[in-house]
């Protein structure tokens, strides 16, 4: 008796162009800072780090920021960035919070079209004098 040679079927996935999510960015999305109202009146900055890894197998784009007043953004590497997978995108906030408000909040949201965004936010408590 002969065999017949068969042809083994392998499914095999493709992950290049393999697209993530804002939600495949883990992280911290809050920081809360304790301040110290100045002697001086006027704001005080608020700096804060946030740091975020691609926990997909895809790749995240972040095309912009969207921006409270007061505050300013940097983020590594610089936008419009693509974070490839286990990659991480590092995103540093400073708000300027005026002690005469009170305790307040800025926010700060990672946009690309056509998906949610991701929303970090500062928070400035102040220390009663």
């Amino acid at each position: 008796m002969r065999r017949a040679q068969g042809v083994a079927v392998v499914p095999v996935m493709l992950l290049a162009g393999c697209t993530a999510t804002m939600a495949d960015l883990a992280g911290d999305r809050a920081s809360t800072a304790w301040v110290t109202p100045p002697a001086e009146p006027g704001p005080v900055e608020v700096p804060a780090t946030f740091r975020f890894r691609n926990r997909s197998l895809g790749s995240v784009r972040v095309e912009s920021a969207r921006l409270a007043i007061g505050t300013v953004i940097e983020t590594v590497p610089p936008l419009p960035a693509t974070v490839g997978p286990g990659g991480t995108l590092e995103v540093r906030v400073t708000g300027s919070f005026d002690p005469m408000d009170g305790d307040a909040r800025r926010s700060v949201r990672l946009e690309t079209a056509g998906m949610p965004s991701l929303e970090m936010v500062l928070e400035a408590r102040f220390v009663p004098a």
